[in-house]
């Protein structure tokens, strides 16, 4: 029956994550990221004082040293300073969240979308398979993780949440990572269209 069908639709359906646990984040330098950012909290009811502007280059990719100065720097100062998490020390050295109000992260248009091969010294690539000698990201990958201090920069790092049959907002083991998503495309106008047709 229709009944039936409708309870189990709703037994089915997963939590969702709240506009509350969105950040949304920006190119301060760029007009139209902002305005793209605004735009897509007020359609979506995200708090405003969950937009971040960041002021980083107004280029797709970027060094690493330019990430982590205007990107993942200002990004965990913002969480602390506004109590969006609590830190850690783990036994084996890594700082990491044990609380976080933030599970997802959304890049709008303008922010960098790719980190740039940077050079390892010759003794460290002669010593390390060539997988391990990659250092190159997306910005997405790298802010999925950003909340974890002193990771190894070489090589991959596993996806945790990879075959995990639950939900993201309740996974309470994926704490210390973030799901990232993107509003992004070759032009605002296109970008803006991606919040209109959703």
């Amino acid at each position: 029956s229709l009944v039936l069908l409708l309870t189990s639709l709703v037994l089915q359906a997963k939590p969702r994550i709240e506009p509350s646990s969105i950040a949304v984040l920006y190119n301060s330098n760029m007009p139209e990221s902002s305005k793209l950012a605004f735009y897509y909290a007020k359609k979506r009811n995200i708090p405003l004082a969950n937009l971040v502007g960041l002021d980083t280059p107004n280029t797709g990719h970027i060094t690493r040293e330019q990430y982590n100065s205007t990107i993942e720097g200002p990004l965990r100062r913002h969480f602390s300073h506004n109590r969006w998490w609590k830190l850690t020390k783990t036994t084996d050295g890594f700082i990491l969240p044990t609380d976080s109000k933030i599970r997802l992260l959304v890049c709008v248009y303008g922010i960098p979308f790719g980190i740039k091969q940077f050079t390892i010294p010759e003794e460290q690539k002669n010593k390390a398979h060539v997988v391990q000698q990659a250092n190159a990201a997306s910005v997405d990958s790298e802010l999925n993780v950003f909340g974890i201090q002193n990771l190894p920069l070489q090589g991959p790092v596993p996806n945790q949440y990879f075959k995990k049959n639950m939900a993201f907002a309740t996974a309470k083991g994926l704490i210390p990572y973030v799901l990232v998503g993107r509003i992004d495309g070759p032009s605002p106008v296109i970008a803006k269209r991606l919040i209109d047709d959703a």
